[in-house]
């Protein structure tokens, strides 16, 4: 993939949520987005600060309502869009995308090509796959597993910082 590549990415994990969140970078993706994105409001996104948050509509097909979502500009070439969770709304989104020719990566790449740190890259690979090891169960005010191994290792952990015996 070059690097005039516009590349578009799902953000957030795979599965059922209240919020799912796709990348979309490289030179030409503000205007890759603006081409879907219909801003509320007189504004334009390309005339939007870096950091704007903004609500409006997604048409990714001509005929229908569209979809309700928020596009954050990251800077002239990188914005996030915020859709309702689950895989069909941010699928919806990424193959509207890609019918304007951006690219799909996976997160990982999505990152690496934008710089982050392989070390940063690594360690939320791995905080995922933990996450995702973890049984649903109830949490504590901390947001701490309250049963399993994990919550052994937490109670043992937190007995030792207390100065407490195990």
């Amino acid at each position: 993939m070059g690097d005039d590549a516009v590349r578009v990415a799902l953000l957030t994990p795979v599965g059922s949520g209240a919020l799912a969140v796709v990348g979309v970078a490289g030179p030409g993706a503000q205007a890759c987005v603006a081409r879907l994105f219909s801003p509320q409001g007189p504004q334009p996104l390309a005339d939007r600060p870096e950091g704007a948050i903004v609500f409006g509509r997604w048409r990714s097909a001509a005929d229908g309502p569209g979809e309700e979502l928020v596009v954050v500009r990251r800077g002239a070439d990188t914005l996030e869009i915020h859709c309702h969770g689950g895989l069909a709304a941010s699928e919806a989104v990424i193959l509207s995308l890609e019918q304007l020719g951006a690219m799909r990566q996976a997160w990982p790449e999505w990152l690496r090509a934008g710089g982050t740190q392989e070390i940063e890259v690594e360690a939320r690979e791995i905080l995922r796959a933990w996450r995702g090891s973890l049984p649903k169960v109830a949490r504590t005010r901390r947001g701490l597993p309250s049963t399993g191994s994990a919550a052994r290792r937490v109670s043992v952990c937190g007995s030792c910082s207390r100065g407490g015996s195990s």
